[in-house]
């Protein structure tokens, strides 16, 4: 029987902002550790191991964080918790089977976007 391990992890972990290098090398070890897990507790214990890595979430601490009441008027997209619940689902269901060492960047495309003014 194949097992699955979920990690929570952040876009953060790709990209980088001003002012949050802890938070940004925190994410990007737990990119890594999520990688060398799937290698380490597959072949001999048949554990899958793959991190979900959303951006901006809303939640009260990330509203905290912000400094704002809401999302609601962002210029950029916001995920639900519920985003990040159909995410996990996938990873925890037979039909992600093939999957495992993935960190799954769910940040509306934007890591893949130039920042070249064209």
């Amino acid at each position: 029987m194949v097992r699955t391990t979920r990690v929570i992890g952040s876009d953060s972990g790709f990209v980088s902002a001003p002012g949050m290098l802890a938070y940004n090398a925190s994410k990007g070890a737990l990119v890594q550790l999520t990688r060398a897990l799937s290698v380490e507790l597959f072949d001999e214990h048949r554990i899958r191991v793959n991190s979900i890595c959303p951006s901006i979430v809303d939640t009260p601490m990330a509203r905290r964080g912000m400094g704002v009441e809401s999302f609601a008027d962002a210029d950029y997209p916001v995920h639900t918790a519920d985003d990040v619940a159909w995410s996990v689902l996938y990873l925890s269901s037979a039909n992600s089977h093939t999957i495992n060492g993935v960190n799954l960047l769910s940040d509306f495309g934007y890591s893949v976007r130039s920042s070249f003014p064209a």
